[in-house]
């Protein structure tokens, strides 16, 4: 979704949005949440107290506004952590979202002038119904002050209660996906994900981001392609014929199974042969 777009749809979402909450959503588009997080720990600690006040304020999540994620553009979105109660996802899933976000997003000053322009031009062309002068004058003073983070307005925080995280929309796009690992974790020692598709499909990317979040191992099908003197014929015709399944089978998943640390090798498939040894720990994901 184009900047201009985020801007009228959040207008017509949050009408009492104040200049200053503009400013922040626009400041969110282009640097997300524009600090870096060293922390995990204090960060998960901070979320967990968001969390408990907004329950001790009975917050509830029954407007449009509590959607659990809300397009920012830039493939950013908020996620409302009212909405938390309504899904099976803990809060170090959300936090690690928020950190990997915050951690590998980088913003530019000038890419957020140019956000600014936009800004300016629906309030010129009357979309926004902000006075030009104003606008203006108020991006004087913050330029002044070197463009810091921006806070919401007294009036946004009395309206529209917000809390939230700003994290990467594939996030969002997966969210399925996490929600259903966060629900085995509470009732299950050991969870194995499969991630099954076609060349090109995202595989991958899929598991590289899921490797992200939980710490988990994490093995490629790849490295049990087939040697050459077991591609014959017959087999190359199977559905997936192509793997050494039963290789896979012996030292990987009976590898999990035993909850010990084992080795799988891996096929290097230039070389035609299979190379180094890989040795895998057992990993104990905990969540609250």
């Amino acid at each position: 979704m184009g900047l201009r777009k985020v801007l009228l749809k959040h207008y017509a979402c949050y009408p009492k949005m104040d200049i200053q909450d503009m400013v922040k959503l626009i400041y969110q588009n282009e640097f997300a949440g524009g600090h870096l997080i060293e922390n995990e720990k204090a960060s998960l600690e901070f979320l967990q107290r968001e969390l408990t006040s907004l329950e001790k304020k009975g917050y509830q999540d029954s407007t449009p506004r509590a959607a659990i994620f809300v397009d920012i553009g830039n493939s950013l979105c908020r996620l409302h952590l009212q909405s938390l109660k309504k899904v099976h996802l803990s809060l170090e899933t959300v936090n690690k979202f928020f950190i990997n976000t915050a951690n590998s997003n980088s913003g530019t000053i000038d890419g957020f002038l140019a956000k600014l322009e936009i800004f300016k031009g629906c309030c010129q062309e009357g979309l926004l119904a902000f006075p030009l002068d104003e606008v203006e004058d108020y991006l004087k003073f913050y330029e002044k002050a070197g463009y810091p983070p921006v806070s919401h307005s007294e009036v946004y925080r009395a309206n529209y209660c917000p809390a939230y995280r700003i994290v990467k929309t594939e996030y969002r796009d997966y969210f399925d996906v996490f929600t259903t690992i966060d629900s085995l974790l509470q009732t299950q020692q050991t969870v194995i994900v499969a991630i099954e598709g076609n060349s090109g499909a995202g595989k991958s990317t899929l598991a590289n981001l899921i490797a992200s979040v939980y710490d988990c191992n994490l093995f490629h099908m790849d490295d049990f392609f087939l040697t050459p003197e077991l591609k014959t014929e017959e087999r190359l015709k199977e559905t997936g014929g192509n793997v050494d399944y039963k290789r896979f089978k012996e030292e990987v998943i009976r590898g999990i199974q035993s909850g010990k640390e084992f080795q799988y090798q891996v096929y290097d498939c230039q070389k035609m042969k299979l190379r180094e040894k890989v040795v895998v720990h057992p990993k104990k994901t905990k969540h609250y």
